[in-house]
């Protein structure tokens, strides 16, 4: 069937039958510029019965094609868009601000055609009120395609005019600065020149195909860890009652924004940081939060090491460098909160995603070759670059864009073949060179050099280059070229304190005798940087004490929140500092950095993950480094081994046998309390010289967090299975909602009122329930307590998660299966249940309640949920990065071992003598 557009009626035209199960049909031609509408239908043999439609919404959405379309240049990507009138007048008048896609069809080049598509308006609210219609003044398209007819690898396109809706005369400013990007190691984003026709009129001279951050440009840049956290950095709107027009913005920053008892509050972050590529839950920004926790830490301690452990430092650097080089105010770092995107991956650290780069090389507004490099909006980005040691990394990336891309023959080689093929596709006329971004750069680079030479340092080791020392612990200074990235000692790199952009100290462990060090400088990418080395002769003329004054000092094997372990290492000795570089944690997996200096008295604490150790535990608390491994929960031994030349001179400096059994305390086995060493001048491989505290004697105060009178959203007609209806982003808006008790119940009989009652009862065997609440208490040590007032049975999942079950405990959660019958719901419990899937902030808890029987006439939903903790003495349950709770004094263990040992013995095995029964005996 097929239509003029803009006419209404249509044309029905037979598909005839061509064999192999193909069918065709022909519209007529049509004069050039008009437009025509046509979709499919088939009927069974009756031709009454059984009617299918592609579109499979027609005639709401129609397929289009168009007669006449003018030719576009056979060099350049040709993007057809074909909208019906309809839809173009609703775009007319609809909001600019509308995400409502509209129907399209796409064609791609002169070869590929995709129906079904979509489009709306691309840009911000500070472009959209400008817009005029599709066909108007400049706008950015936004295009989506349906998911099994992709493009290019894709079904998601921005379609942009050129730098800030055509402010940009040689068409491919924006493109070079990711291309510098590109050349300074950052992930970047791929633009391509195209030509936009929208229902046969050309838009612009050229438009760009724009990437943008999505999970495919994730999986690209980072495909070893994917599926991590995206972020859209991005300014908070609010906007006048039409929708078009915003009344104030405020710019995105890492400021901690609290609530109620401390906690982040969530709210105030969701627009300015907006989750996308969702994989789990929208709600969730504990990444986040850790982000924000680090970068507003005390200094230097944590802030350097969180810091360090959460963000790509160099990483971040480079990306803003960038966007200073190229004079782009219009950026987060910079002037503004918004066109970045942030990506923390499952493993690694928090990187930075540049996109949307318009005010470039003084064009179109954005600042000039001198404008200054420091000074952002955010004042967390401020205490960032100013950090000595940070500000080193932004230093060094402006150092390789002028010794690399903003070279005048290499930024020439990249732009000018650009142009000159823009010239031979038959690009014009309106359309400049690239003259003007060229000196642009000439004069940037010039006025970098000379903000370089600024901090530009040679690289030296401050006083003598031989001298003796009675005292293990030395501390070096000297200065060193922005260029230097790590300073290594004897080719092991090591932590040095930066006091200035080019000023170091660093600690040194001497070994006995005579100790030649060399003290080295190496790039960004391990290489070593030119002049950057010295040599010192130290002595060493005192006693190092023994090395087993080293202990495994705390253990967290099976913590109440998942993810919290860790080990802690203590240094007894009075005098002797100890380098720990590369030993190993065997039995977890992990290897203790390079660089890491155990001084007298002191800890060191390693965790399975610190942004979850800092969550739990407290962000003041420095973590040394991560395991990859994990404690056995049922006891393993946890060696401490210091690396030989080879692993046959391997050195075991402590090791601890734990176990979970008796009499090991069972109180460190998943209720909260860590293992503590109880003197650590005696055997720590002793259960005797280890306790568990039991929890405080003031535990926290319980919160409840789901109440009697609850307002939960329901859903008593449909059948949910195979819909993940539980997790946390589940979107339940369609649910009606009500306060329970929610019930369908005859009887005066239950315990507390029913507030809302449930119509669709007979018949159906299974009704679902979801509330949600904000927890704000600690995760340590917590588990749940649960009271239920239920008919017949249910499910319960927090946060999708199942937790428990009434009366359906053999029987898998689908809607079919019932639950054993009871006669009236009465109270039931409380029930006490792991708090594992318990987060601070929001939290979805979820119930499916079952009937007993298809003709059930009654059904009840009610709950209340609270937090618990466990009573006992009011010392600390876990101590990491201070001294145990339980220090104490114990008295020399017995110097009895238990020597030799036959279990099976036999004629053969000690030459033994049988007995009268003819058995050989075990001894000890």
């Amino acid at each position: 069937k097929y239509r003029i557009d803009p006419d209404t009626n249509f044309v029905s035209v037979a598909l005839s039958y061509r064999g192999a199960g193909f069918y065709s049909a022909t519209i007529p031609g049509q004069a050039v510029g008009k437009q025509v509408a046509f979709y499919l239908e088939t009927f069974d043999a009756s031709a009454t019965l059984a009617m299918s439609r592609f579109p499979n919404a027609a005639p709401t959405r129609e397929c289009l094609v168009r007669f006449g379309e003018p030719a576009g240049l056979t060099q350049l990507g040709n993007y057809r868009l074909w909208v019906t009138e309809q839809n173009v007048a609703r775009w007319n008048t609809r909001e600019k601000q509308s995400n409502h896609p509209l129907d399209l069809t796409f064609v791609y080049g002169d070869v590929r055609v995709c129906y079904n598509a979509a489009t709306l308006y691309s840009g911000s609210p500070w472009h959209t009120p400008g817009y005029s219609g599709p066909l108007g003044g400049s706008c950015d398209y936004e295009l989506n395609l349906a998911k099994d007819d992709q493009v290019l690898g894709t079904d998601d396109f921005v379609l942009g005019t050129i730098g800030n809706l055509n402010s940009e005369g040689s068409l491919q400013a924006e493109q070079a600065a990711f291309w510098i990007m590109r050349k300074l190691g950052t992930p970047y984003m791929h633009r391509r020149h195209i030509r936009v026709f929208f229902n046969g009129q050309q838009r612009g001279n050229v438009f760009e195909d724009a990437q943008q951050p999505s999970r495919e440009v994730v999986s690209q840049h980072f495909s070893d860890d994917a599926d991590g956290s995206l972020h859209k950095i991005e300014d908070w709107f609010e906007f006048d009652d039409s929708g078009d027009n915003h009344v104030g913005n405020i710019d995105a920053t890492l400021g901690n924004f609290t609530t109620t008892g401390g906690v982040k509050k969530t709210a105030r972050y969701r627009w300015n940081w907006r989750p996308r590529g969702v994989r789990e839950s929208a709600n969730d920004f504990t990444n986040l939060f850790a982000l924000v926790n680090a970068v507003n830490a005390p200094q230097p301690e944590p802030y350097r090491s969180q810091v360090a452990a959460l963000m790509d430092v160099e990483e971040w650097m480079r990306v803003m460098a960038v966007e200073r080089v190229v004079g782009n105010w219009d950026s987060y770092g910079y002037w503004r909160g918004k066109n970045m995107y942030a990506y923390k991956p499952d493993n690694g650290a928090w990187q930075l995603l540049p996109w949307d780069i318009d005010f470039v090389f003084g064009t179109g507004g954005g600042e000039g070759p001198t404008a200054g490099l420091f000074g952002a909006n955010d004042p967390a980005i401020n205490t960032l670059i100013d950090f000595p040691e940070f500000r080193r990394a932004f230093w060094r990336a402006l150092e390789d864009a002028v010794n690399g891309p903003l070279v005048a023959t290499a930024f020439a080689n990249h732009v000018d073949p650009i142009y000159n093929g823009l010239v031979t596709a038959g690009v014009g006329p309106d359309f400049g060179t690239t003259q003007g971004i060229k000196d642009y750069v000439a004069a940037r680079r010039s006025y970098l050099l000379d903000q370089l030479n600024t901090v530009a340092a040679s690289f030296t080791v401050n006083g003598s280059t031989s001298f003796s020392t009675n005292r293990n612990i030395i501390t070096l200074t000297g200065t060193a070229p922005i260029g230097v990235a790590t300073i290594t000692v004897n080719g092991v790199p090591a932590q040095p304190t930066w006091t200035s952009v080019t000023s170091w100290t660093l600690i040194i462990a001497l070994q006995p005798g005579l100790n030649s060090l060399t003290i080295a400088g190496l790039n960004n990418k391990g290489q070593a940087v030119g002049g950057a080395s010295a040599s010192l002769s130290v002595t060493f003329t005192g006693v190092l004490e023994p090395v087993d004054r080293i202990v495994i000092n705390e253990l967290m094997y099976n913590p109440a929140t998942p993810d919290t372990e860790f080990v802690e290492i203590a240094n007894t000795a009075t005098n002797t500092a100890y380098d720990l570089s590369n030993w190993r944690l065997n039995g977890l997996d992990g290897t203790i950095l390079p660089g890491t200096i155990l001084q007298p008295g002191t800890f060191r604490v390693f965790a399975k993950n610190a942004e979850e150790f800092w969550r739990v535990y407290g962000s003041s608390i420095p973590v040394a480094g991560t395991f990859a491994g994990s404690f056995d929960k049922g006891g393993e031994t946890i060696q401490l081994i210091k690396p030989g030349a080879t692993p046959a001179q391997d050195v075991v400096i402590d090791q601890v046998t734990y176990d979970d059994d008796q009499p090991w305390p069972a109180g460190a086995d998943g209720t909260g309390p860590s293992l503590q060493l109880i003197d650590p001048t005696r055997d720590n491989n002793r259960v005797a010289n280890w306790a568990a505290v039991n929890a405080s004697a003031v535990p926290p105060t319980p919160q409840v967090l789901v109440t009697w009178s609850n307002v939960w959203r329901y859903n008593q007609t449909a059948n949910l299975d195979g819909q993940n209806w539980t997790a946390t982003n589940y979107n339940d808006a369609s649910w009606p909602s009500g306060q329970s008790v929610l019930a369908a119940e005859n009887c005066n009989c239950l315990p507390e009122p029913i507030r809302t009652t449930l119509t669709t009862v007979n018949g159906r065997t299974t009704f679902y329930f979801r509330t949600s609440f904000n927890y704000t208490g600690t995760l340590a040590g917590a588990s749940l307590k649960l009271t239920a007032l239920v008919d017949d049975g249910a499910v319960f999942y927090l946060n999708g998660q199942r937790i428990h079950d009434l009366r359906l405990t053999n029987n898998p959660p689908v809607y079919a299966n019932l639950a054993d019958n009871i006669n009236n719901a009465n109270y039931e419990g409380p029930f006490t249940l792991a708090a594992s899937a318990l987060k601070t902030g929001s939290n979805v808890f979820a119930v499916e309640v079952h009937q007993s029987a298809a003709n059930s006439s009654d059904v009840v939903m009610a709950l209340q949920l609270e937090t618990s903790f466990p009573s006992g003495t009011n010392l600390a349950i876990y101590t990491p990065g201070t001294t145990n709770s339980v220090r104490a004094s114990l008295t020399a263990f017995p110097t009895l071992w238990v020597n030799e040992l036959v279990t099976v013995n036999s004629s053969t095995v000690t030459n033994a003598v049988a007995d009268n029964f003819g058995e050989y005996e075990p001894w000890l």
